[in-house]
């Protein structure tokens, strides 16, 4: 027998009491109350209105844990039974000695046994539920469940717990927080990124650790007065934001071709890349995000991605985000962004013509459909090297220029398509132009056996030929006399 004392403003007159009970609260047919007195002896008090020839059965169920006699390792067992007590219905109290420490639960139904009909029997009343200890302490049902849960996520692997109790439940000491990952099911178990809360966690801690960013949670809490455990609380459900990818790196292909490749964290868990792109459109003349591709996850750590059929000389922005399998789905981040201008495509020269020391070029650019009025297209540089280098700027709204390049040379003619970040350049084409003669001719420093020349070069020469003929003579191929001399250029 296990005696402890409570002081009761219900039992008053009784100065030293072990125990009292008090459920008071509405249930089905009858109203139940119970008190615990000393010695742990229980007195059920049933009130209300009872048929004729009506009985009730209390119920009584005790769950203790005793010490185990024989073993070595002196331990515990746990022992159950069940008392069923029957009471006229005129009895309006019942009295039972409780000789153990546990938990116990108390229920009363009513049996009627009126008229011709078969015994009926009334709905359970709402049993009640209390503790016991060894020491004595009595410890009341909890059937209150914790109100208000919120969760706030202190950090990308950390969150809070917080809620609410009913003045009934401010008494538990002790917390069962139990969670379960949302996300980890709905992956495949060789694309399965997280581990630590696959299957349900408890924990009585209300800081949850561990989590993984990406990941969706769920729940719920319940409160604990010894070994009595209260209902559970409303799930709620939270996630963690993923954190994005990293070292986002564009490689161009060409005019018309870039490969995106980009770095995740070790932790994370997400479910898809989307892979987007903005730039100018001049079929609908706007300038929007469009989602390019979609990757599913991998437990690849590096990931990357080809993206053709761009405009040449046009300029593209690139984002690559996680997406999360929570509902709704979470995305992460605006920020993983890189810029870029495509190279422009070579022109292509159609025509050159020389005409009085001017060289006269034109070229052509993509085909019909090139829209140079919205690309990034800066301007053309025509070159003509030789054994000097000719160089000039045109506006790129001009496909036409004209060089002032001197005769006798043969020029590399090419033209540049440039950008901010690029340029592209036409096959080059050979240009030979003849030499031109010399000009303004002079004869000097005369003499009887001598003559000295001076002209003007004009243009690019290699050598000068010299041809002497003496005047008035006959042309008698005989007595004809010439002098052809050989003058090098030395530069």
């Amino acid at each position: 027998m296990i005696g402890f004392t409570v002081h009761s403003r219900i039992l008053d007159f009784i100065q030293e009491i072990s125990h009292v009970i008090c459920a008071k609260k509405q249930r089905a047919w009858p109203h139940v109350d119970i008190e615990c007195l000393g010695g742990l002896r229980g007195i059920v008090h049933r009130t209300g209105r009872v048929a004729e020839k009506n009985k009730e059965l209390v119920l009584i169920s005790h769950s203790f844990v005793a010490n185990r006699k024989s073993g070595a390792d002196g331990g515990e067992q746990r022992k159950n039974f069940t008392e069923f007590l029957t009471v006229g219905e005129d009895i309006h109290e019942f009295v039972a000695e409780l000789k153990e420490p546990g938990k116990y639960t108390v229920s009363v139904t009513t049996f009627s046994s009126s008229g011709s009909c078969e015994i009926r029997e009334s709905r359970s009343a709402k049993t009640l539920s209390f503790y016991i200890s060894p020491t004595g302490e009595w410890i009341e049902e909890l059937t209150e469940k914790p109100r208000n849960v919120m969760v706030t996520v202190l950090s990308a692997t950390t969150a809070s717990l917080s809620w609410t109790s009913s003045p009934e439940t401010s008494g538990s000491n002790h917390t069962i927080v139990s969670i379960v990952s949302l996300t980890c099911q709905k992956q495949k178990e060789s694309q399965r990124l997280e581990k630590h809360y696959c299957t349900e966690v408890n924990t009585s801690s209300n800081v949850i650790e561990n989590l993984v960013p990406g990941a969706q949670y769920q729940v719920v809490i319940y409160l604990r007065k010894g070994p009595l455990v209260g209902p559970p609380s409303d799930p709620v459900t939270f996630a963690i934001v993923p954190t994005g990818i990293k070292d986002l790196t564009l490689y161009p292909l060409g005019p018309t071709a870039v490969v995106l490749s980009w770095n995740r964290p070790y932790l994370g868990v997400f479910r898809k890349y989307i892979v987007e792109m903005f730039y100018f459109n001049p079929s609908t003349m706007t300038s929007e995000w469009m989602t390019y591709y979609e990757i599913a996850a991998t437990v690849s750590l590096t990931s990357s991605v080809r993206i053709g059929n761009l405009l040449p000389a046009w300029y593209y922005n690139f984002r690559v985000t996680m997406v999360t399998w929570g509902d709704p789905e979470l995305s992460c981040c605006d920020s993983s962004t890189i810029s870029f201008i495509t190279a422009p495509v070579a022109p292509e020269i159609t025509s050159v013509e020389y005409f009085s020391n001017l060289l006269y070029v034109s070229w052509t650019y993509g085909d019909d459909n090139t829209d140079l009025s919205h690309s990034r297209m800066l301007h053309w540089m025509v070159i003509a090297e030789g054994k000097k280098k000719i160089k000039k700027s045109v506006t790129r709204n001009v496909m036409t220029a004209v060089l002032n390049v001197p005769p006798g040379d043969i020029y590399n003619l090419s033209v540049t398509a440039c950008t901010e970040t690029g340029s592209n350049t036409s096959a080059l084409q050979l240009v030979k132009i003849d030499p031109a003669p010399p000009r303004s001719l002079f004869a000097v420093n005369k003499t009887q056996t001598s003559v000295t020349l001076l002209w003007v070069e004009e243009g690019v020469a290699d050598f000068f030929e010299v041809f002497c003929q003496q005047a008035g003579l006959s042309q008698d191929p005989k007595i004809q006399f010439e002098t052809l001399l050989m003058i090098q250029v030395v530069d």
